[in-house]
């Protein structure tokens, strides 16, 4: 749920699309960045803050909002997960896309021909498709490191396991119990699953 705030409010008249486009990418600096950068690339996003990254993994629809994964996940109130957006931040975020943008002479670039990560027993696996998009914004040894778990990297997933002994590690009992991730959906069966067969097999790289 999106808070209403009014200290960013475009300033009287209507403003031009470098104007909303620099007060875009401040919100996305200011709320954002500290979760997507190539420290932390959280959902294997990297990069918030260059526009041809984000027409590349499709963040940014020109003139689309509704199409605009970063505008819908801020007005759903889904992203950021701690530090929602206010009302005037949603709009101008709304407004900078739905104008076409600043700099749409580059048109989007069409996701790679890539084989997709497949969820299964595996630590790349369990890192792309559950550390990195569900727990590293929390426990990422950079920006904050809750409960002093580090899971942005194997060394510090493995604090929190016990190879070949699921409860002895916490990883798969705080997720299997519910209590983590916070603020957040459980992980689901088939996440768990992948968790389990994992550290079952030895938690390898």
């Amino acid at each position: 749920m999106v808070s209403d705030d009014t200290s960013l409010q475009a300033s009287s008249g209507t403003p031009t699309n470098e104007e909303l486009e620099a007060k875009a990418f401040g919100i996305i600096q200011r709320k954002c960045v500290s979760c997507h950068n190539a420290e932390i690339p959280s959902g294997g996003i990297d990069n918030l803050t260059d526009l041809s990254s984000l027409f590349y993994y499709r963040l940014v629809v020109p003139k689309e909002p509704q199409l605009s994964s970063l505008y819908t996940s801020v007005v759903n109130g889904s992203m950021p997960p701690e530090k929602s957006l206010t009302t005037s931040e949603v709009r101008i975020i709304n407004d900078w896309i739905l104008t076409g943008l600043a700099n749409d002479n580059t048109p989007p670039v069409p996701p790679p021909s890539t084989t997709p990560v497949v969820l299964g027993p595996n630590y790349a696996s369990i890192r792309a498709l559950i550390l990195l998009p569900r727990c590293v914004a929390c426990h990422n040894g950079t920006t904050r490191t809750d409960g002093g778990v580090n899971l942005s990297t194997y060394a510090g997933v493995m604090n929190v396991v016990q190879a070949g002994n699921i409860n002895a590690s916490s990883l798969y009992t705080e997720t299997l119990s519910g209590s983590m991730p916070r603020n957040s959906a459980s992980l689901t069966t088939a996440q768990m699953a992948a968790i389990k067969g994992w550290i079952e097999a030895g938690a390898r790289q």
